[in-house]
């Protein structure tokens, strides 16, 4: 099975947005990962140039009260590609390179004094890593990343810790809350989705995370997943992937273990119920935009459905009819070849979350017939930008 960066709510560990390669793409190369094999394409197909040529196949995209979603099958028999999944960022009509910079002046100590310590916070002698919460995310997927401005505050009760071990992330846990939460999963809580209760919706959640994350670290934020515990009584908590937006565009989150030495981990993990948040978890997602390239047309999400549906046909990309694509939208992938900068390439971006993954029988299959899950289309030539 893959190997899963797994994130477990709340326990021993945390748990917890695609080709015509116009006539030069590769067959994915292998690449193994703690004896897993993943498809991994070097982003070096594709020709400029040739994208008025591509069809639109705007057919298979449809128009509901929740936004855009895609449903295709492409390719024939059992090598067919499925998407099943609602579109993000399908109006942007223009987009461009980005490079960024970590911003480790954007974290706010004044705010994260009152929003998350109540005034409370003083600075703490301990070790990043030490305490009552293992902390799985942000020093597991931030290697390389450079440090300048260290930071590492607790409460007078050492309950709250708030630290950043890199200029481009930070960690926030409430070890108080994080018992409390921890007994609903040990009682025989459910996961769901929705709401937890009249009293406390998604909703409310939402807007409350994407509030604190504005005041405490000057980040526009996109909540790109979302779940919640419940002991069926309304008492529970929520746990809400998110991702941080520039030029409001998500950066793309990355949730394997698999990914190339140059794209950096991004993913945004937070915890929290109606008694307070639990847990922030933002990993390589305080960016500051340094320059930008040209602002050129975007590739219509159809248009990149006829880029798969090309390469499919010519056995450039691989593919089974059991797996399914819950997962498509306009995002920015970013890598960096010198682990202090990012260059951010919008792509359209087609996969299957890792815990989605595998705890199905796509991961097998995935990984017997070395098919990628995750499709990275470059949104401005139609270029495999990355596939794994």
């Amino acid at each position: 099975m893959h190997k899963l960066k797994k994130i477990i709510v709340l326990s021993a560990a945390f748990s917890l947005s695609a080709g015509l390669c116009l006539g030069c793409a590769k067959v994915p190369k292998s690449q193994q990962v703690s004896g897993v094999n993943y498809a991994v394409s070097d982003g070096s197909s594709g020709t400029q140039g040739a994208v008025e040529s591509l069809k639109n196949l705007e057919q298979y995209i449809s128009k509901g009260a929740n936004g855009y979603h895609c449903t295709c099958s492409l390719g024939e028999g059992d090598k067919t590609l499925n998407i099943d999944a609602d579109i993000g960022n399908y109006d942007v009509e223009s987009v461009c390179d980005v490079k960024a910079e970590p911003d480790p002046a954007a974290l706010d100590k004044e705010q994260i004094n009152k929003i998350l310590f109540g005034n409370e916070m003083v600075e703490s002698s301990e070790d990043a890593g030490s305490g009552d919460v293992k902390q799985s995310g942000e020093s597991a997927a931030t290697v390389g990343m450079p440090s300048t401005q260290h930071l590492n505050y607790t409460d007078k009760d050492h309950t709250k810790r708030f630290t950043s071990s890199t200029d481009s992330g930070f960690y926030y846990s409430d070890s108080v809350l994080i018992s409390k939460y921890n007994l609903v999963d040990s009682n025989g809580g459910k996961t769901g989705s929705g709401d937890l209760s009249d009293q406390y919706t998604l909703k409310a959640a939402c807007g409350q995370l994407t509030d604190t994350i504005s005041d405490i670290a000057g980040m526009d934020i996109v909540i790109t997943n979302s779940k919640n515990v419940s002991d069926g009584n309304g008492n529970g908590y929520y746990e809400l992937t998110f991702s941080s937006a520039i030029k409001g565009i998500p950066l793309a989150i990355n949730d394997r273990e698999s990914n190339t030495d140059d794209t950096i981990d991004s993913i945004g993990i937070a915890v929290m119920g109606q008694e307070g948040i639990a847990k922030i978890e933002a990993t390589n997602l305080v960016w500051k935009e340094d320059s930008e390239g040209q602002e050129q047309n975007c590739l219509k999400l159809g248009q990149a459905l006829s880029v798969l549906e090309t390469d499919i046909a010519s056995g450039k990309i691989a593919c089974n009819s059991k797996i399914i694509f819950p997962k498509c939208g306009l995002v920015y992938l970013a890598k960096t070849d010198d682990w202090k900068n990012a260059a951010l390439t919008p792509v359209w971006r087609f996969f299957i979350p890792e815990e989605q993954l595998v705890e199905s029988e796509m991961s097998a299959i995935a990984m017997d017939n070395n098919i990628p899950t995750d499709i990275c289309i470059n949104a401005v030539d139609g270029s495999i930008e990355q596939m794994q």
